[in-house]
């Protein structure tokens, strides 16, 4: 049986998908690796343009792991590399694991290496665990965690998709400003926000970028750990070195494995959002939305299948309002575009929004007859769908 995929566990017959008329997109890549400490033990004793790491720490090293947002596999990666650092002679009692956000401790085994290692989470709002590293050469401060300044290594360990067209500055670095001070975060979010809303241009090269450059040089962090992920939270491949070694073949992996060309605009697009960890966010429809309106049709289609369960905020409304046609935005799309939301949401809810709810399989198999054909776009909310060079979309 053929089955759509979506949410945690949702996985519905959808014989339909076999018709000729239906494109289907998905990840394109390796198997997910089996044992990824394993593999972050291998990409640390033969790095990118750089001495393995153990040629880089000594003995009575205090070393901080900066872990970005969303890291797949954490714990595993994470045991990978104390392992590496203990042959090193550097101690998991060493080592602080510095979290971007609130999360339960990474654990382990008992009196293994993760439950030895400290744990602390980056408060950016909280100017008691910050210190002032430099002024940037555009005389801004540069703050980080404490424990970061005092650290004699600093390792990121980040994870990478490629930029939406939306976003050119989406995922720029793990360290910065992902470990930043509240002020620094709130003026580049302000400064993304207006890039997207058309009140600035976005330079060839993101200004993030510069600035993450910049305070990681001033920080002497010399060394990086990027994951290419997976669907489901998998881990595809570790890359360590020479920040921007690692950078540069990261980034190329990922556009790989999440980058397609579509060469004109479709009537329709199925679209699925899938985590293993978590269930879907307004944030991920919102990200969908703004991700596949260019590819279809101007009277076209929309469908979205998420396990989506919150209720949303005003925020949320806020963030859906340009792409529903609100009246009260001027900058409003056409809203002749129907969106279809597959949720765990009341109907009376999604249609409060402007969204159309549909509920059940059977449902979605007739809407997608009467559609036509299109587009079936899997893990919408990371794929990044660019028009070849010939077409006209956008």
């Amino acid at each position: 049986m053929t089955t759509l995929s979506f949410g945690r566990s949702g996985r519905w017959p959808a014989e339909w998908l076999r018709a000729p008329a239906w494109r289907r997109i998905a990840p394109a890549g390796p198997t997910p690796l089996d044992d990824p400490a394993a593999a972050m033990a291998a990409a640390l004793e033969d790095p990118l343009e750089f001495p393995p790491l153990k040629r880089a720490v000594i003995s009575g090293d205090r070393v901080a792991v900066a872990v970005a947002p969303g890291v797949p596999q954490a714990r595993e990666l994470i045991a990978g590399l104390l392992s590496v650092l203990a042959e090193a002679n550097v101690p998991p009692e060493d080592v602080t694991i510095c979290h971007a956000q609130d999360r339960p401790p990474l654990t382990g085994p008992a009196g293994g290496l993760l439950e030895r290692a400290h744990q602390m989470v980056h408060r950016p709002e909280d100017p008691s665990g910050l210190a002032y590293l430099a002024a940037s050469a555009a005389a801004r401060p540069i703050y980080f965690p404490r424990v970061v300044c005092d650290a004699d290594v600093v390792i990121p360990l980040g994870w990478r998709l490629p930029a939406p067209a939306h976003r050119p500055d989406a995922q720029i670095d793990a360290l910065f400003p992902t470990f930043s001070d509240a002020a620094t975060q709130r003026r580049l979010r302000e400064r993304d926000t207006g890039m997207r809303e058309g009140t600035s241009v976005p330079p060839d090269r993101p200004a993030a970028l510069d600035e993450a450059e910049e305070a990681a040089w001033l920080l002497g962090v010399q060394f990086a750990v990027e994951i290419v992920p997976g669907p489901r939270g998998s881990v595809l491949q570790v890359v360590a070195g020479d920040r921007e070694a690692v950078r540069r073949e990261s980034s190329r992996l990922c556009r790989s494995v999440w980058t397609q060309t579509v060469d004109r605009p479709v009537p329709a697009v199925v679209a699925t959002v899938a985590h293993a960890d978590r269930q879907a966010t307004w944030g991920d429809v919102v990200e969908v939305i703004a991700r596949l309106e260019p590819l279809v049709e101007a009277e076209g289609a929309v469908v979205i299948c998420t396990d989506l369960a919150e209720t949303p905020e005003e925020s949320d409304v806020a963030r859906l309002s340009p792409y529903l046609g609100t009246p009260e935005d001027p900058r409003a799309t056409d809203a002749a575009r129907r969106i279809y939301l597959v949720s765990e949401l009341p109907d009376a809810v999604v249609e409060s929004l402007g969204l159309i709810p549909v509920a059940a399989s059977d449902e979605l198999a007739r809407l997608v007859r009467q559609l036509g054909g299109g587009l079936v776009v899997e893990h919408a909310d990371q794929m990044v769908l660019e028009p070849t060079p010939a077409s006209s979309i956008g």
